[in-house]
């Protein structure tokens, strides 16, 4: 592109080469960069979505809950452990 034709206060003229479609327009430009943009957040998302899958399924291993959840190490004894605090009775 040719600097000089946007320098000052006059409107820029279209050249010959941009009107046969030899220069990409603005177009086409934004389509390029945003078609790059498009395939980035796709795959932030995929990557996202697996890591949320592995630690969900990693949050199904006992030790591995206890060690990354605080309330695991706060609730006491399980309900379904056989414990029971009436054993007197």
């Amino acid at each position: 592109m040719d600097m000089k034709r946007y320098s000052g206060s006059q409107p820029a003229e279209v050249t010959e080469a941009e009107l046969a479609g030899d220069e990409p327009g603005y177009e086409e430009t934004f389509a390029v960069f945003s078609a790059g943009v498009e395939r980035m957040l796709i795959r932030a998302a995929l990557v996202l979505a697996v890591l949320l899958a592995a630690a969900q399924l990693a949050l199904l291993i006992p030790a591995v809950r206890e060690a990354w959840v605080r309330v695991e190490r706060l609730e006491g004894v399980p309900f379904g452990s056989g414990e029971s605090s009436q054993s007197d009775s």
